[in-house]
């Protein structure tokens, strides 16, 4: 739909009052709630008072966009029942493009929303008839506030015309549409782009990320909110959750947006790992940058949720939070120093009489690996992390699973992974780190079958893949690792 838009001169004081009565409403799915600090609104309002800042507010009329969507398509439409909750709720307009400046103006008459704040020392130029004569506002250290400023000075002030840019027709899609087109100057970051998209997934995960929006400060700067590269973190951990460690990036986080997508319907499970690192978190040290988060890198972070995610999976907790923050990142920063080779850029022209073999280009520790999330880096770490579960303290990390005759314990299960050299104790095929705790893929049976007087002990146990184990029945286990296939680059055993 095309869209109508009427520019109007309203006063600040009318658009202060109005955003103080709940008239104007904010909706997040193009806007970012205020984060403005102190000198950001002494600066624009110095600009704005002295004719500096000529950018227009742009609000939508509530009442004649429904209806312009009411006549072109129907009553039926969905923004319709949207557009309609908002009446219902006391709203006239919804903010398009402005919302800091709108809370900025009503902060320094009012003090509505973090209360009134000072006036930067100076002389300002107030709105007047006469070149020759012009208004001058001397802000003095007596006179920052609004309330301490001379009475006709506060008329003159309130009287303060800014434009306010009214949308009368249009859809919500075409409200963010028209947002995107005026935030083109500033080149809109792709998560922002992402944000405007009407879909039941945005709003999940705009709702998560405000949910823990408080614990993840500990982590996370005003800017990486505020810019949504917070939103983008939390947009990798649902496609994880929903797809694996297929590859993170621009391409996976696009198809996350859509109708019913798989990151849309296991939404729970990314929620659930977000609150759990937002706990997490509180026990981080002033000062510790290990999980310091910027819009470039969330590394130690990433890795953290990708071990949290597999625990999940696998119904594998930690018995206390403190404790369980305090090794991981011990064992992170042991992880990150180490000087282990894990993955060598391999040989790949199967003509050369070296293939397969190391080109001793590129050959890369954990630290290594950490500067890429593509597929086989990412899948590296989290067996590293997989394989690091058998180094916390006793007791820390359990498994809930006690089904089985052997247990089920995280270090017992690691501990004959490794004995066997990762390979599977009936076939010798390699098991990998990841499917370890999974029953339904991995099962541990007695190498001297129980039923002929085998002992369960660890030293009569063995990891073997499901169907191994049933074809095998009660026979003796012959470990007899085989040969496994080079890949074009892989990592080091």
């Amino acid at each position: 739909m095309r869209t109508r838009v009427e520019p109007y001169r309203w006063s600040i004081l009318d658009l202060a009052i109005a955003m103080a009565n709940k008239k104007i409403y904010l909706d997040d799915a193009f806007q970012s709630y205020h984060r403005w600090q102190l000198d950001n609104n002494q600066r624009y309002m110095k600009s704005f008072i002295n004719g500096k800042a000529p950018t227009p507010i742009y609000v939508a009329d509530i009442e004649k966009c429904m209806q312009s969507v009411i006549t072109k398509y129907d009553k039926h439409h969905p923004d319709v029942a949207f557009y309609q909750d908002k009446l219902d709720k006391g709203y006239t307009y919804i903010t398009i493009d402005g919302n800091n400046r709108s809370r900025c103006i009503t902060d320094f008459f009012l003090g509505y929303f973090n209360g009134a704040f000072p006036l930067i020392i100076g002389d300002y130029e107030l709105p007047s008839e006469s070149l020759r004569n012009p208004n001058i506002l001397s802000v003095t250290n007596d006179s920052r506030l609004f309330a301490d400023i001379d009475v006709s000075k506060q008329v003159d002030l309130q009287n303060m015309k800014i434009i306010v840019n009214v949308v009368e027709t249009g859809t919500r899609e075409d409200l963010a549409e028209l947002f995107d087109a005026i935030n083109t100057g500033m080149v809109l970051n792709a998560q922002e782009k992402r944000n405007c998209k009407m879909y039941d997934f945005a709003d999940l995960v705009r709702d998560c990320v405000k949910k823990y929006e408080k614990k993840l400060t500990k982590i996370y700067s005003e800017y990486e909110f505020n810019r949504r590269y917070v939103d983008e973190f939390v947009v990798d951990l649902a496609v994880i959750c929903a797809r694996g460690l297929n590859g993170i990036g621009p391409a996976s986080r696009e198809k996350a947006y859509g109708d019913n997508t798989p990151e849309e319907k296991s939404f729970s499970r990314a929620d659930k790992i977000i609150g759990q690192i937002a706990d997490l978190m509180q026990f981080r040290k002033d000062g510790d940058k290990l999980f310091v988060c910027s819009k470039k890198t969330n590394t130690n972070v990433l890795d953290l949720a990708i071990l949290l995610a597999y625990m999940n999976a696998n119904k594998i907790v930690y018995t206390d939070k403190e404790k369980f923050f305090d090794e991981f990142s011990d064992l992170q920063t042991k992880r990150i120093g180490s000087t282990k080779t894990l993955w060598r850029k391999l040989v790949t022209d199967k003509k050369s009489p070296d293939y397969g073999k190391p080109t001793g280009t590129d050959d890369r520790t954990y630290a290594g690996i950490q500067r890429s999330n593509q597929k086989s880096f990412v899948v590296l770490r989290q067996n590293e992390l997989i394989a690091s579960l058998s180094d916390f303290s006793d007791g820390l990390i359990i498994s809930r699973d006690k089904t089985r005759n052997f247990t089920r314990d995280v270090a017992f299960l690691l501990s004959l992974w490794r004995k066997q050299d990762g390979k599977c104790a009936a076939s010798g095929r390699v098991i990998n780190c990841k499917d370890i705790l999974n029953g339904q893929i991995i099962e541990v049976d007695h190498k001297y079958p129980w039923s002929k007087g085998g002992k369960t002990v660890e030293e009569n146990a063995a990891l073997l893949y499901k169907h191994e184990n049933r074809s095998k029945s009660a026979s003796i286990v012959d470990f007899k690792p085989q040969s496994v296939e080079i890949e074009d680059s892989s990592p080091v055993s």
